[in-house]
């Protein structure tokens, strides 16, 4: 869980969206597939814990083998499924946002 909270702060912090959750529901676009298929990856991490939890006593599995294959199956969909954080930056349709208590550098 812990991963998924890094991967979603680390991309979305300082990239801000297009339009504001206001502006979604005013304009009726709930989906913007250049901003939001950074969250692609931590959801599909979620969807296949809660498939494979469930799963584990149905085959007869012992915890002690199907707790760390599962585990090891969300890590794998958490860091290798999205865009990568360079491919974030280069090509996401996101503004860049500056924190308060960020310092500025001159170039």
């Amino acid at each position: 869980m812990a991963c998924l909270w890094a991967r979603i702060l680390t991309y979305v912090v300082p990239y801000w969206p297009p339009i504001g959750l206001w502006g979604r529901i005013r304009t009726g676009r709930w989906i913007i597939p250049g901003y939001d298929r950074v969250f692609v990856a931590p959801l599909l991490s979620l969807l296949a814990t809660a498939v494979l939890v469930p799963l584990i006593p149905f085959f007869g599995l012992p915890w002690l083998l199907a707790a760390p294959a599962c585990f090891a199956i969300t890590l794998w969909i958490a860091l290798n499924v999205g865009p990568s954080l360079t491919a974030w930056k280069l090509t996401g349709k996101h503004r860049i946002g500056f924190l308060r208590n960020q310092p500025m550098t001159r170039v």
